[in-house]
């Protein structure tokens, strides 16, 4: 099997388990945020949503882009996106 198939899958199982982990613990996660569980559950749509606005941008700018390049603004649209939400 090939190795980039291998880094793909395990990286889409990460994300993946990380979503579920969220959903474990969203109970303790609305009470110290001082809201109900529904409203707390947004915190995981924006977390998604962020995740796949990032992962299309980093998708467009692969070609002309490789490296550290590419990781610099991957971080740099993470930041943007943390600073617009406040998530």
């Amino acid at each position: 099997m090939k190795r980039s198939l291998i880094a793909l899958a395990a990286g889409t199982f990460a994300l993946g388990m990380a979503e579920f982990g969220m959903m474990g613990i969203l109970g303790v996660v609305s009470k110290s945020i001082g809201v109900n569980i529904v409203e707390a559950g947004h915190l995981i749509c924006a977390a998604s949503l962020g995740g796949a606005v990032i992962s299309m941008g980093l998708g467009i700018a692969s070609p002309a882009l490789a490296g550290a390049p590419l990781a610099l603004i991957g971080a740099i649209m993470l930041y943007v996106l943390h600073r617009k939400t406040g998530v």
